[in-house]
């Protein structure tokens, strides 16, 4: 469990900082009941349901929606910011609505816009829809909301300008269009659409070529200008790629990426927004993180070297700082550890690689490259193999005991990787271990579970919990995900699809004696156990 809470950790205090339009679905309370919620004033935020639901949103020029279930504690969180957002915005922003649906009550509506995490918010309009990437605050929200009905770029006519500009932001965006420019210019559509979605309000767009010239950019163009800490180095770097805003934005996101980026709240959306799946971090206490320490100095060294490849995002994490809590809990650090260099991977599978190197330039350099070409393997958790392995006719994996039990080409495998704390994994459990006892006497399928939380192996990647694939009995075959209902017939059914070793089942009256046929039973079990009943969607809890 103290692991589990270690990941719950990272991504509330990690990755939920910069995932607020979709900020992962929470546990159930295990009682079944709602916490109790303060005193809220919601009346500026509309009640959506399946009746009224396009009728609001086409009779309004905006309306942010938020998508949520009662229980989720990130929506209870969000519910008076949002509350407080949405009374300010109807007095400054009339033309915006903010609204919310209860997936739980309205699953076709989650469906229709394909949630999967609450809360979910997505904004719309006559022209489509978008999803929210701001923050989570009733300052962030209406600041987004201005930005996305207001001017996306701020205009600068005067040199004094951009330096006034460049001095409230490590990094800024400057385009440069004629004064003649049409609107529909596909070159200064794109760079506004790229400015709308920026949360940070660092696009700027001028007219002037004296302005251009100091800033870097062509005519039709644009170029990010960044002075990062601690270099202190002011840098032009001018966009010639193709006109469009997702490449816009993606030259953009790196770009204004610092060459080693302090963690904290501010600076994660950078980090883990920033579409760079590996990082190095480096935590160490304030005094070391300098550039005259020897061992800051030489990771700051590899992060300028590196930083062409776009293979990482090099990170500090201040050890005397609040920041660094979750950080040091996440991958079990204590003070007496620092400074520490670790290496971690967000796709596939949030995977962590201990350094075991010194801290210089050299072994610095030798393990970020040996993390990207597979030399170094990642430090992949497994509890002791337990004495006894079987939960009723279940059988109980490990990490240690993946390659042998769940790989195993002799056998056809289904594995439900779980949590503890999952709710959904709770009421999947009767169903699971009543499909475990029907093929109790089959011996070429295995019906196994494995604590995903405390248990890892690579070739196993999970997005949420409960996760269920299957393993065909060959030495060829893909793993293959189940998405279906979570009920005993859905997985009975699964099993016989995909299984390669022929099987039959007995039946229920082959094994007590009784009358009736296999289907019946099926069917009675459906209706007289709540436990075996389809959830309203296919929903899992968070990593």
């Amino acid at each position: 469990m103290a692991r589990a809470m270690k990941l719950v950790l990272l991504l509330v205090a990690l990755l939920s900082l910069w995932l607020p339009g979709s900020f992962g679905q929470e546990d159930e309370p295990a009682n079944g009941e709602e916490a109790a919620a303060p005193e809220i004033n919601e009346e500026k935020v509309v009640v959506l349901t399946k009746d009224n639901f396009d009728t609001v949103t086409k009779g309004n020029k905006n309306t942010l929606v938020e998508f949520y279930v009662p229980w989720c504690g990130h929506c209870q969180s969000l519910a008076p910011e949002y509350a407080k957002a949405a009374l300010r915005l109807a007095e400054t922003h009339p033309s915006v609505a903010l609204a919310k649906v209860d997936a739980t009550e309205e699953s076709e509506l989650a469906e229709r816009f394909g949630v999967d995490g609450f809360p979910t918010l997505k904004w719309i309009t006559p022209e489509g829809e978008v999803d929210y990437n701001g923050g989570r605050t009733e300052d962030a929200i209406v600041k987004w909301v201005t930005k996305m009905t207001g001017p996306a770029t701020k205009v600068i006519t005067t040199v004094e300008e951009l330096k006034k500009a460049e001095g409230e932001a490590d990094a800024i965006v400057v385009g440069y269009f004629a004064a003649d420019t049409a609107e529909n210019d596909t070159a200064l559509t794109e760079f506004i659409k790229t400015a709308r979605m920026d949360v940070n309000d660092i696009f700027y767009q001028t007219s002037v070529s004296a302005v251009a010239e100091a800033a870097g950019a062509s005519l039709g163009s644009f170029s990010v200008i960044s002075t990062f800490k601690p270099e202190g180095v002011r840098k032009t770097v001018q966009y010639s790629g193709e006109l469009t805003d997702a490449d816009m934005e993606e030259f953009v996101r790196f770009e204004v990426i610092p060459t080693v980026v302090p963690f904290s709240a501010d600076t994660s959306e950078i980090i883990f927004g920033s579409g760079i799946d590996h990082h190095l971090i480096f935590v160490a206490p304030a005094a070391t993180l300098s550039l005259s320490e020897a061992s800051f100095k030489a990771f700051h060294t590899v992060a300028q070297k590196m930083r062409p490849d776009r293979s990482f995002v090099f990170v500090t994490v201040d050890g005397d700082s609040n920041d660094a809590e979750p950080v040091m809990q996440f991958f079990e650090l204590e003070s007496s550890d620092l400074p520490v260099l670790i290496g971690f991977e967000m796709e596939p599978g949030q995977r962590k690689y201990p350094f075991n190197g010194t801290l210089t330039a050299e072994d610095i350099e030798a393990f970020a490259n040996g993390i990207i070409d597979g030399s170094i393997k990642p430090d992949l958790k497994s509890d002791d193999v337990p004495e006894d392995d079987k939960d009723g006719h279940v059988q109980i994996v490990v990490g240690h005991t993946v390659e042998d039990i769940v790989f195993d080409s002799t056998k056809d495998v289904l594995l439900e990787v779980y949590a503890p704390w999952c709710g959904h994994c709770q009421a999947l459990e009767p169903a699971y271990k009543k499909l475990a006892a029907r093929f109790k006497d089959i011996d070429s399928v295995v019906i196994a579970k494995m604590d995903g939380t405390t248990n890892e192996h690579p070739d196993i990647e999970v997005d949420g919990f409960p996760s269920i694939i299957f393993l065909p009995a060959s030495e060829e075959a893909d793993i293959v995900e189940f998405d279906g209902e979570r009920t005993l017939k859905a997985l009975t059914k699964f099993i016989k699809e995909h299984a390669v070793i022929p099987y039959e089942l007995k039946k229920k009256a082959d094994m007590d004696g009784s009358e009736g046929d296999e289907a019946a039973e099926e069917a009675a079990e459906e209706v007289s156990d709540p436990a075996d009943a389809p959830e309203p969607f296919d929903v899992k809890d968070e990593l």
